[in-house]
């Protein structure tokens, strides 16, 4: 389903819908005297995490510490059918149910069966990471779980009702720490927010060269504002090739972004054969270890950026419509990014200011990403002090959870 209209179910169904929920939840807790209790064993958990790859790979550290603390719990993930590829790459998991909503028809004809699954698991501790869908709510609630976990912002006080323990979205803070926080009213002994990064063998790909620069010119549908125009990543593979002649330039994207990546390299001076284009050729396993081996990845505020971060691989990422302050950048990774007062506009809006004409990626020049790229190649990363955060009070009482 598109994005688009995945927003308008959401929106014109979804909602409604959570705020009738709302009131039977509440009735019910008051009526049945659940114990919330959380500091005993769990047996049974599920994180939730339907859209973004770039979120699913974030929540990394969440996942590790859940299974450094619960060894011996059944640790389940729950996404969307699109995300499998990286899904199964979460090595700290035991299993994952997926829900398949490429179409409406197919949301509405397997989310029965979806709900049953998920409530016939009788889950003690379900963790919601989806911050604006409605029907996430909706679908977490109906899963029983005996404690749900999820995010609340100003917009969205009904859901209030139906999780028993929710944390305050903060969008000032780092991405993976904002996850790793919700753990934080439980009684961990482990509270390590890192994560291992993968590990992969060197990619085996016909004609690919021992030395490349590595390049993502897409963003996914979910925020196509996040692209750098194709124009300007013609004009920088142009500019490489001329500069760096012992490396090989590749392309990479989903199968739905190759036509896209297609046309970028159309324009190229050196003609579409003097780069390797593996756009809609590559697994998600394949795709780690093409970023991992990368002598510079250069890339939109999407995924595989998130996957490069991971990896510690040399980078340069574009961001616009996302302010990069709520991601943990390594410091091996140049960041370009405007600061336009509109942004960051995807905390706020499901369309847009601008309609799609993203200044905050328009104001980008190419200069600027040529320079960071040779800086990069210099291995020349400047130092930038990283922000102090405080996610407890002074009695160690984790900060920014309200109940109902």
């Amino acid at each position: 389903m598109k994005v688009g209209n995945q927003i308008l179910v959401d929106k014109y169904l979804g909602l409604p819908l959570g705020y009738v929920l709302n009131v039977f939840v509440r009735l019910a807790g008051k009526i049945l005297f659940i114990n919330h209790n959380l500091d005993r064993e769990f047996k049974r958990i599920a994180v939730v995490k339907f859209k973004g790859m770039g979120s699913i790979i974030q929540c990394r550290p969440m996942l590790q510490a859940l299974r450094d603390n619960y060894p011996e719990a059944r640790l389940t993930f729950i996404s969307s059918i699109q995300n499998k590829g990286i899904v199964e790459e979460l090595d700290m998991i035991d299993d994952a149910i997926y829900l398949n909503d490429n179409s409406f028809f197919q949301l509405f004809l397997h989310s029965p069966g979806f709900i049953l699954n998920m409530v016939a698991r009788r889950f003690q501790l379900l963790f919601d990471l989806e911050v604006y869908s409605n029907l996430s709510s909706i679908i977490c609630t109906c899963s029983l779980a005996t404690n749900r976990f999820g995010y609340f912002l100003r917009s969205s006080q009904y859901r209030l009702g139906l999780y028993s323990h929710m944390i305050y979205f903060n969008t000032r803070i780092p991405l993976s720490l904002t996850y790793f926080q919700i753990l934080r009213s439980l009684p961990l002994k482990e509270r390590n927010s890192k994560s291992e990064a993968f590990r992969w063998s060197e990619p085996q790909f016909p004609n690919l060269k021992k030395s490349y620069i590595l390049l993502n010119p897409n963003a996914s549908e979910l925020r196509i504002e996040r692209r750098w125009s194709g124009k300007n990543f013609s004009l920088l593979i142009d500019s490489l090739q001329e500069r760096y002649v012992d490396f090989q330039v590749v392309l990479v994207g989903s199968k739905s972004e190759r036509n896209y990546v297609e046309s970028i390299c159309s324009e190229l001076r050196n003609g579409p054969d003097s780069v390797l284009n593996l756009a809609g050729n590559t697994t998600i396993k394949e795709l780690i270890s093409l970023i991992s081996y990368a002598r510079v990845f250069i890339s939109c505020d999407t995924g595989p950026a998130h996957i490069a971060f991971t990896q510690r691989t040399n980078s340069v990422v574009l961001f616009g419509p996302v302010n990069p302050g709520q991601f943990e950048i390594p410091s091996n990774v140049k960041v370009i990014y405007k600061n336009l007062f509109c942004s960051p506009c995807v905390h706020e809006f499901d369309i847009p200011p601008c309609l799609g004409d993203n200044q905050c990626m328009k104001m980008i020049r190419l200069n600027e990403v040529i320079s960071a790229v040779d800086e990069v190649m210099k291995d020349d990363f400047s130092k930038t002090a990283g922000n102090s955060f405080h996610f407890d009070d002074s009695n160690g009482k984790a900060l920014g959870f309200v109940g109902r």
